[in-house]
């Protein structure tokens, strides 16, 4: 078992915070009867000073138990080799001094206090027994008999060995419900510190998949446009150096606005089309610089009525219209786009379609559709996907509104 100091002996074990107490107690109850001695006329002066010599004993044991045991090996307790030869010491100098005065019965109180203060019961109640038949012993000479079950001395001194035993077991289930309950507190503190730990890590987690979105979102999609631009150029070289100049201008003009989106998720600003903006009015934009950028028609709808969202769910929806304008562009073959956003009491949707080649697989979904659907899902909402090989594709995206009409 580690060493403890006295402060953490006392900080685990609380009763022993009252040690001095007790001890005070114990050379209270040991120098009241000295006392009494010294003015008994009828005590010799050898014998006074042969019971002073005998009660110095008793304290000075009782200072080295409490000032150097104590402090070396903390809870003393479960020190048996230690305090067992203390408490018979120490109980045979009460016996040699209470045979010189029956004044010292009254030590008494101090022996049972530190039987029951460094024993625990098991050991405590036998001592505080066989004390009590020692006592009545002394009275009667040692003389027993049957008739001595009858003796009303020897009910009077189990009643008084009961007392002490009684009150040691009532304080004994009031600490032991203590220490339940510290033991409980401290699981508890563990647990929340535990949760918090898990609650940051979650944090960490959420925050990167925050930015791995915001990243899909803005520099994944302009690099993207970048590429296709610039392949675009390329085949173009040599051949119409118009052309070839046409997407070289939208490639710089997609990599600057990827570079200013780029600034924003950093600094965690909202999208620039919805800073000055509503969010069909922001949807509309990014169509037609979509629709300019690569050459595909695109119409915009709006239907019910346009009242202001939550910022993440603008948010939101403004994303999944990049992300799916974006997969039309690289995928679809498509010549027309068409997006609806309709507001419904309860409900928004936005549904963008396209007449393009269509999915095989609508369950395969890559980066950009995963990520749209961990924002969804985050918000409450759900995707959709219609396909058809050949015939086109249309993104069904819906999200509840009466969370947020409640808050």
């Amino acid at each position: 078992m580690p060493h403890r100091s006295s402060d953490a002996f006392q900080e685990s074990y609380f009763w022993q915070r009252w040690v001095w107490v007790w001890s005070g107690f114990f050379f209270l109850t040991a120098l009241i009867p000295l006392a009494i001695v010294w003015r008994d006329p009828s005590m010799s002066q050898a014998q006074r000073w042969q019971d002073s010599m005998l009660t110095a004993m008793a304290m000075l044991l009782h200072l080295i138990l409490t000032q150097i045991f104590m402090r070396r090996m903390g809870n003393l307790r479960e020190k048996k080799q230690v305090v067992l030869p203390y408490m018979l010491t120490l109980i045979f100098l009460w016996f040699l001094l209470v045979n010189s005065h029956p004044a010292f019965n009254i030590m008494l109180g101090g022996l049972f206090s530190q039987l029951f203060l460094w024993l625990n019961l098991r050991w405590a109640i036998p001592f505080t027994l066989g004390i009590s038949f020692l006592i009545f012993g002394m009275q009667r000479n040692w003389q027993f008999s049957w008739q001595s079950i009858k003796d009303p001395t020897l009910w009077m001194w189990l009643f008084v060995a009961a007392t002490p035993i009684l009150l040691a077991l009532f304080i004994g289930a009031i600490t032991n419900e203590s220490e339940r309950r510290q033991q409980l507190i401290q699981k508890l503190q563990a647990a929340q510190s535990d949760l918090a730990q898990s609650e940051r890590r979650a944090g960490m987690l959420a925050e990167r998949q925050r930015l791995a979105r915001e990243i899909h979102d803005t520099l994944a999609q302009g690099f993207t446009s970048i590429v296709m631009h610039l392949e675009a150029a390329e085949q173009a070289i040599g051949q119409d150096d118009a052309i070839v100049q046409k997407h070289v201008d939208r490639a710089r003009r997609t990599a600057r606005g990827s570079l200013e989106q780029a600034r924003r998720v950093v600094n965690d600003l909202m999208p620039e089309p919805l800073e000055r903006a509503s969010l069909p009015e922001a949807i509309a934009r990014v169509a037609e610089q979509w629709s300019a950028q690569h050459d595909i028609a695109s119409t915009t709808t709006c239907t019910g009525h346009c009242a202001p969202l939550p910022p993440e769910i603008e948010i939101i929806l403004l994303r999944a219209t990049q992300e799916a304008l974006n997969n039309i562009a690289k995928h679809a073959r498509a010549s027309q786009a068409t997006i609806t956003l309709s507001y419904m009491p309860d409900v928004i949707m936005l549904d963008v379609q396209d007449d393009g080649a269509g999915m095989r697989d609508a369950a395969a979904r890559g980066t950009g559709l995963t990520a749209m659907q961990q924002r969804l899902t985050a918000a409450g909402g759900s995707l959709h996907i219609e396909t058809e090989p050949g015939v086109g594709t249309t993104l069904v995206l819906s999200i509840p509104l009466v969370e947020f009409a409640n808050d």
